[in-house]
């Protein structure tokens, strides 16, 4: 790490530990976010309790505390520089399409099939990734030209073919800008793991949770307040992972998954620039929370707890998250209720079942790192159900 990270950091410490220094709000910009309220009963808070310290950053003392408030600062400007970037890399594909030889008209229509949007979409991704290596290449070959040569080349109006598909000074300094970023937000995910390394949950998490790795686990510790998550339940709202119960047409009710639809929004007061009171509509949940557990985290447990064999031809073991997923899969394919729904819309529902159940275990693992009594999911105080796998120990406790 850097010298300057190392005093950034020290000066982060600082700020955090003292009352000046607001923590950013949970909502992101331009959205209303409603939290439920909890009782928390958090231990630490009781007078006198001295914080725990998880670090030393050169001269200054990091407490748990202060470690989540820096997490959250670092997270929050990494994803938001990794927005600018993706950005900036749509702009170059098509800046670079018509050169590359791809045909932009070949979208889906809205007849296609969902196989064939599905494959429509993949070949679009695959033909983004191939040009941003092209251009990063031609980037590479410009560059490695001698400082004169390249003022005499940025003279000209269009560039000679020998330097790849870079044609003129303008693309040069796009290219030159996204590939900047693209370091940038490398350099900022570094600088993460330190601040993660000490603290309890994180190393559980990647011990329990194949597929969690250093960029996930830090999103999941710097969006999550575990001390107001006083049930599993409250966890999985706030990740907007819960069920809403929505009337049908018929005027039956039928559990439908939280979303941003009308029906899944709640009243809301808010105080405007000039000091007034207007009520308008919310979401119950972190939609950045969401996006990240649900697009990205879901598809790394599955790949990473897959089974299969390492490089040296050692087996691997499925995670017990991927046989939840599978087990659920497999439950909707031959459930008749489900049987109207495609392919992509079950694999949604059992990765939803498949985070919850992650969430579960991280709920209660936490707050018992954390000093609090152990809770038990809803289904299981409320409903009495027991999961899969379980079954067998509970009549073994009972007998």
């Amino acid at each position: 790490m850097s010298k300057k990270k190392v005093e950034d950091m020290k000066d982060l410490a600082t700020m955090a530990d003292t009352e000046e220094f607001s923590q950013l709000e949970d909502g992101e910009e331009g959205e209303v976010v409603v939290e439920e309220e909890i009782s928390d009963g958090n231990p630490k808070t009781a007078k006198g309790k001295k914080p725990k310290v998880v670090a030393v950053v050169g001269e200054q003392t990091l407490t748990e505390d202060s470690a989540f408030v820096i997490l959250r600062g670092c997270i929050r400007g990494i994803y938001a520089l990794q927005k600018l970037r993706v950005s900036m890399g749509n702009r170059i594909c098509a800046q670079f399409r018509e050169k590359m030889g791809f045909n932009h008209k070949n979208s889906p229509v809205l007849e296609a099939t969902e196989f064939e949007k599905e494959k429509a979409k993949k070949d679009k991704l695959s033909q983004a990734k191939e040009t941003l290596e092209a251009v990063a290449a031609s980037y590479k070959l410009v560059t490695t030209l001698a400082i004169s040569e390249l003022e005499i080349l940025r003279r000209r109006p269009i560039w000679d073919k020998a330097y790849g598909i870079i044609s003129s000074a303008a693309e040069l300094e796009l290219v030159r800008q996204y590939l900047e970023l693209l370091r940038m937000e490398k350099e900022e995910f570094i600088t993460v793991e330190p601040i993660l390394d000490p603290i309890p949950i994180y190393q559980w998490i990647r011990k329990n949770c194949p597929g969690c790795g250093v960029a996930m686990s830090a999103v999941l510790l710097a969006e999550i307040d575990i001390h107001k998550a006083a049930t599993p339940s409250s966890l999985h709202k706030y990740a907007g992972l819960d069920v809403v119960l929505t009337e049908q047409e018929d005027g039956s009710m039928a559990g439908k998954a939280r979303g941003k639809i009308k029906e899944h929004l709640v009243p809301k007061t808010y105080q405007d620039a000039e000091g007034n009171i207007k009520e308008t509509e919310g979401l119950t949940y972190k939609p950045f929370l969401k996006t990240k557990i649900l697009g990205v985290l879901a598809g790394c447990m599955i790949k990473a707890g897959s089974g299969g064999t390492t490089t040296t031809g050692k087996a691997k073991v499925v995670s017990k998250y991927v046989q939840v997923y599978r087990g659920y899969k497999f439950r909707l394919q031959n459930d008749p209720k489900h049987k109207d729904k495609s392919p992509k819309h079950r694999d949604n529902m059992a990765k939803r079942v498949m985070v919850k159940r992650f969430l579960t275990d991280l709920h209660a693992k936490w707050r018992e790192l954390e000093g609090y009594e152990p809770t038990v999911p809803y289904e299981v105080a409320k409903l009495g159900m027991v999961h899969h796998g379980q079954q067998s120990e509970q009549v073994a406790v009972n007998e």
